[in-house]
């Protein structure tokens, strides 16, 4: 990012360079086994090495000096405007870029922008973070060749560590060693960094698998296969080492097993759900059968009983007062009308329409 990138960005990649050549020359002097590739760390050059000359010829002079590939942690330009990617890059001394793989798993607000478009104008800070980047899409394997001799490297960049099907991708994928390239710079100081070497720890466990973590001002070091620390770095310094790996094929029951574990277990949790919830409506349905018969008993209402025909003989010589009283009396459903001769009266003049004689 402007004067940034063409100073510290370049000074990373510079120290690298350095450390590579102090590192050959070891191997040279035989204080240390000549290694047969190099591995550099996440962001090693912050500057796209395809597009910018100054920073590919200094990876070109690493290279030449190594005599042997490069795994280079790279951020490139693309693959639309104002996008970036973080890339690991295999150069070879002779022929240059030959394999490349693309971080998948980006941290939010640190490599890429949710919502960019609306939060932007909104939040100005937030242009610090500076293009957006996109995720890769194929498993983190590269097909190159080591001295030689076809190899399948797994490649894992920072916060991938976290994501399962990433790491599961990577093994299920051919890879037959297991690489770590991270930059946690701004991390430094805090329980972060011990927090990722445990997760490299863990995962060495789970594959089986020997793991080499390059970091560029972090903790690197190497993993033996079941999670112990062969060698580990301190914090802000600098420091090269060459370890062997052998090479690995065969895949542990955790990796066969997990993704159709994870899957049983979603299936089983939306059953679960399913289920409460129909156990919910049929709660619900028969609380409402419950209350149905009490809403229509509450609900009857007295209804004034029809008056008898004026033409009833019966009528005829009644005090007035009580043909009156008998015709507006109320009667409930179902009531008695035994002990109530002028209801009795009504009853039978309804129900069976026949004149009296």
């Amino acid at each position: 990012r402007g004067i940034e990138a063409m100073g510290r960005a370049r000074s990373v990649t510079n120290n690298h360079l350095s450390e590579a050549i102090q590192l050959m020359t070891k191997a040279r002097l035989g204080e240390v086994p000549e290694p047969d590739f190099i591995l550099w760390p996440e962001n090693s050059t912050d500057i796209d090495p395809t597009v910018d000359q100054l920073t590919r010829l200094t990876v070109q002079a690493a290279a030449d000096v190594a005599g042997r590939p490069i795994l280079v942690g790279a951020v490139m330009q693309g693959p639309g405007f104002d996008e970036r990617q973080t890339a690991a890059l295999w150069w070879d001394p002779e022929r240059g870029v030959l394999a490349r793989y693309d971080k998948q798993n980006l941290v939010p607000f640190g490599e890429w922008i949710p919502f960019r478009a609306q939060l932007v104008p909104l939040i100005p800070l937030l242009r610090k973070v500076g293009a957006q980047s996109v995720a890769g899409t194929g498993p983190g394997v590269l097909d190159v060749a080591v001295a030689g001799q076809p190899i399948k490297i797994g490649d894992v960049i920072c916060f991938e560590l976290a994501y399962d099907q990433t790491i599961y991708r990577s093994l299920t994928g051919g890879a037959q060693v297991m690489m770590v390239q991270s930059n946690n710079a701004t991390y430094g100081g805090t329980g972060q960094i011990a927090q990722q070497f445990a997760i490299s720890r863990a995962r060495a466990m789970e594959s089986r698998r020997e793991i080499a973590v390059a970091t560029t001002n972090s903790v690197s070091g190497f993993i033996t296969r079941d999670g112990a620390v062969a060698t580990r770095t301190q914090e802000f310094t600098a420091q090269s080492m060459v370890v062997e790996m052998p090479l690995r094929s065969a895949l542990t029951p955790a990796i066969r097993v997990a993704p159709w574990l994870e899957r049983g277990l979603a299936l089983v949790a939306v059953l679960a759900c399913v289920a409460a919830l129909w156990h919910r409506t049929q709660r619900s349905h028969g609380a409402k059968l419950e209350q149905r018969p009490i809403s229509m008993e509450t609900s009857e209402k007295e209804t004034p009983v029809e008056p008898t025909d004026a033409a009833d003989p019966e009528q005829h010589g009644r005090d007035p007062e009580q043909a009156g009283r008998g015709a507006t009396q109320l009667r409930r459903p179902g009531t008695d009308t035994s002990d109530h001769p002028d209801l009795q009266r009504v009853g039978e003049h309804r129900t069976d329409h026949q004149p009296d004689p």
